[in-house]
């Protein structure tokens, strides 16, 4: 609940009608379930308005709307070229005669025998080279080439940056502020929503509690259906045993890949690469959580047939965030 009030020299004023105070407040969810109120300042009673107007955002987007300060100078290396107009007929290529031009995608940008050269400044610190053929004034091929200007190890490149800072020092310093407000602001934010989270934890049944918690650690599922972007490079068919030996039938699984931080839902066959960190959990018949670490996965015999899988069990009951990060973690 918000309430605002204002006086001016010891008098009531209020808002605006053609200029409304516009209120933002942060939430934890995305849902549009929520209603708008007014207190009715006489009857006392309240008033429904409206639904609330969601408006969604990610850290990554507003680091990405920072001002956009330009690309460093870059030091001459093995792919940097100059350009010349040998027939003189482009004077704004003398502005470059004393640079020198390095690819940003080098392996696409080689030799050319243009006949003519177009340069646009990208107003970001790199520039789009345009490298033109012509045969009797007909232009017959071309293509682009996006580079950084780069000079000489030594007096040229000390020169350059030396300019660089004083060109941009203070548009540095302010993208530095800004930054670091930002994410001062989301973790605030994300404390709170974690907070949420774990005091929400009792609710949830077991696969959801093992989500949660990955969730508060920053894990994610990837869409199903998106193949290409689940584990390449080995896979298995398992039998699921639990640690006596006994064949056990599991629901729910889950591959996490510690170093990427995402989640992987499967239910017959598994996919993953043995070179990075995995985990492995799923929820058994009667309800417990059964798991594989990292070092018992690292035991896992790389081959796509069958073979049985030998599975921690839980027997406790996992009552809050803190149970499920000691048993996983």
């Amino acid at each position: 609940m918000v309430e605002l009030n204002a006086n001016s020299n010891g008098k009531p004023v209020f808002v605006n009608p053609d200029n409304k105070i516009i209120l933002n407040l942060n939430s934890w969810t995305d849902q549009t379930t929520f209603n708008l109120y007014d207190l009715n300042s006489k009857s006392g009673k309240w008033v429904e308005r409206n639904k609330d107007i969601v408006k969604s955002t990610t850290m990554k987007k507003e680091l990405d709307s920072l001002p956009i300060i330009s690309e460093l100078p870059r030091k001459q290396s093995s792919f940097s070229f100059d350009i010349k107009d040998e027939t003189k007929n482009n004077p704004e290529i003398s502005e470059y005669e004393n640079v020198l031009f390095e690819p940003v995608d080098k392996l696409k940008c080689g030799a050319s025998d243009a006949t003519d050269i177009k340069i646009r400044s990208l107003k970001n610190g790199t520039y789009e080279l345009t490298f033109i053929v012509k045969i009797e004034n007909e232009i017959i091929h071309q293509s682009k080439c996006i580079c950084y200007l780069a000079f000489k190890e030594g007096k040229d490149y000390n020169k350059a940056l030396e300019q660089y800072k004083k060109r941009y020092a203070s548009l540095i310093n302010k993208r530095k502020k800004m930054k670091k407000e930002i994410e001062a602001k989301w973790k605030t934010y994300n404390d709170i929503v974690n907070i949420y989270r774990k005091n929400d934890f009792k609710k949830l049944n077991g696969i959801d509690k093992v989500t949660r918690t990955l969730e508060i650690n920053n894990f994610g599922f990837t869409n199903c259906d998106r193949p290409t972007s689940y584990p390449q490079g080995n896979e298995i068919e398992p039998i699921y045993t639990d640690e006596d030996g006994n064949i056990i039938t599991i629901k729910n699984v889950v591959l996490a890949e510690m170093e990427t931080n995402a989640l992987f839902r499967f239910d017959n066959v598994i996919k993953y690469n043995h070179n990075n960190k995995n985990m492995l959990w799923g929820i058994t018949g009667d309800g417990k959580l059964a798991y594989l670490k990292p070092k018992d996965f690292k035991l896992i015999v790389d081959m796509a047939s069958k073979q049985k899988i030998k599975m921690h069990i839980y027997n406790g009951k996992l009552e809050s965030y803190e149970d499920v990060m000691t048993v996983l973690f």
